[in-house]
């Protein structure tokens, strides 16, 4: 449907198949931090180190294809979504409604979307900044970090920024790229950049990417998901459709009770229940009953 569109895995589902199939102890932790890299060296660095721990796990990752999975290796933009909490989310939202027919689940799923673009649209309008709150924690941090470095002129709108352990790193401001690819991959300047234009006072907010604004926020959320009028032709729809015949799909029902909760993912964290602890009627005791009380009476 979307041949163009970037296929891709949650580090999260990952870690907990690489602890399911391998069981190796900072494997996982090693696993994530593989795929969050930005720059090529980096990556192969720690690849590396997961494939003199275990060279089954560094065969598995390679035949599932790391160009799904590695953010340096991706060839589209990811934009700092890793795992799939996008879809969970839904997921748990329409949990109170996987029995309804389906006019009434289309109508349940319109009602939270309207309820969702308004409840953002509200608290869009009430951002006063310029970048949204997240983005703007983001570039706040990035900032802090830029203390101790070095920043020399390349070229027009070219530098070279040195941070405190001396690596160096090429700085584009037009085109908005630097050598640690968090910048190009994030579409949000990186310590980098943001040491850059301080420096040559450039304003950091014109280098985060539109969408990222308060306007580009206001804007996502400016439409309004409109209500279903009632529908009084029914007797158009039987004129029209009086001929045909609708028959049920031709499937077979499995055997027990229809499953209400969805599958769990290996090691997903599930809640269980409190358990009521049993107490005897004759002394008072907990963890029995009456019946297998073996106090001296």
């Amino acid at each position: 449907v979307f041949p163009l569109a970037g296929h891709c895995i949650c580090v999260v589902h990952l870690k907990r198949n690489i602890w399911s199939n391998f069981k190796a102890r900072h494997l996982e932790y090693l696993v994530a931090k593989v795929a969050r890299t930005f720059r090529l060296k980096e990556f192969y660095s720690i690849f590396n180190e997961i494939k003199t721990m275990d060279p089954k796990c560094a065969e598995y990752l390679l035949e599932i294809g790391v160009e799904h999975w590695a953010r340096s290796h991706f060839p589209g933009n990811r934009y700092n979504t890793m795992t799939s909490n996008l879809a969970e989310s839904w997921n748990s939202v329409l949990r109170e409604a996987t029995e309804y027919p389906v006019i009434p689940l289309i109508e349940f799923i319109r009602g939270k979307l309207t309820a969702w673009f308004a409840s953002r649209r509200e608290a869009a309008q009430k951002n006063k900044g310029s970048l949204t709150p997240k983005v703007s924690g983001i570039v706040t941090k990035n900032f802090e970090l830029t203390g101790g470095y070095v920043v020399t002129n390349i070229a027009e709108d070219e530098h070279e920024v040195r941070n405190k352990n001396g690596a160096g790193f090429h700085v584009d401001l037009v085109n908005k790229t630097c050598s640690c690819c968090e910048f190009q991959m994030l579409s949000i300047p990186c310590s980098h950049a943001i040491a850059s234009a301080i420096k040559w006072k450039y304003s950091v907010e014109t280098l985060v990417l539109s969408a990222y604004t308060v306007e580009g926020l206001r804007s996502a959320y400016a439409g309004s998901v409109l209500s279903v009028p009632d529908y009084t032709g029914l007797s158009d729809l039987v004129s029209d459709f009086g001929e045909k015949h609708l028959c049920p799909p031709a499937t077979r029902r499995p055997p027990g009770r229809p499953k209400k909760q969805r599958f769990f993912s290996r090691r997903e964290k599930i809640m269980k229940r409190m358990r009521r602890r049993t107490s005897c009627s004759r002394c008072k005791g907990l963890g029995h009953n009456k019946a297998t009380c073996k106090e001296a009476i």
